[in-house]
């Protein structure tokens, strides 16, 4: 039985590493591994320039895109309906003037020659200020528990590259406000008054909580990450975790692979 055709080693060159802002933000979490996310960088960029998806993927259920579209269009429109924002949304500190037309991810990109690393991003949301300035925003659907908190290094992190490259491509500026909004669903208890039975005689109902998060703005973040990024690509030794799953289930997975390999050679003589 003829052996399949490896995939390109790891080891290939890029010119120009491409990095989305939150792939870059996954670097300000305290447990990252730096091993595991050389693999995934060099793999990201295997599959943008070979046009190939990686095995063992899963879609991303629709629902999430659909519930923050909703989130992005509800508060535009009570916003446009009565000049100001909804009781529930985060107090900025400076009232909102404008919601900005934030661009899609296809024009929002900046290239940092120093460290030959080219950033990408969606933004959720632009405000613009009364005081001329500038707030950046993301919209979370989840429930706002420990492990989402223990995030927020990983989401302020994400805002501030796209800061960078608002700055970077010359919009939105300047940038005095990074916000992260979380819509919490509410869940059905019977106990509680939340809801009332009879408001599922029509239709279901979901209600939100909102949880907000304004987050200080750093001027020297995205850099520091940018320069451990570009430490990691070109192969400079850091420091590694004592132990990480991730690695753990990487040798499984190679050596199951072999398994298999050597498991079909064998049934093939």
């Amino acid at each position: 039985m003829a052996t399949p055709a490896r995939a390109p080693k790891l080891e290939r060159i890029f010119m120009s590493i491409r990095l989305s802002g939150k792939t870059l933000a996954e670097l300000a979490m305290p447990d990252v591994c730096p091993d595991c996310y050389k693999v995934k960088i060099k793999l990201e960029q295997l599959t943008s320039i070979d046009g190939k998806r990686l095995p063992f993927q899963m879609p991303m259920p629709g629902v999430f895109s659909n519930l923050d579209s909703h989130t992005k269009q509800v508060i535009k429109d009570y916003f446009e309906k009565n000049k100001k924002m909804p009781s529930w949304f985060p107090d900025l500190g400076v009232e909102i003037a404008s919601i900005e037309n934030a661009p899609g991810w296809q024009n929002f990109n900046a290239y940092f020659p120093e460290h030959d690393i080219k950033l990408t991003g969606a933004l959720d949301v632009v405000f613009k200020l009364t005081d001329g300035s500038y707030a950046l925003g993301d919209y979370k659907t989840a429930r706002f528990s420990d492990t989402h908190d223990a995030l927020l290094p990983l989401y302020k992190a994400q805002l501030h590259a796209y800061m960078e490259i608002a700055e970077k491509i010359g919009i939105f500026q300047p940038v005095s406000k990074l916000f992260l909004v979380y819509t919490e669903p509410v869940g059905y208890k019977p106990e509680e008054t939340s809801y009332s039975i009879n408001d599922f005689d029509d239709k279901f109902k979901l209600d939100f909580n909102v949880i907000a998060k304004i987050f200080e703005i750093e001027p020297n973040l995205t850099n520091n990450l940018l320069i451990k990024a570009k430490q990691l690509i070109t192969g400079e030794k850091l420091k590694q975790l004592e132990y990480c799953p991730n690695c753990s289930l990487r040798e499984r997975l190679y050596d199951q692979e072999e398994l298999i390999k050597n498991q079909g050679q064998k049934s093939g003589e």
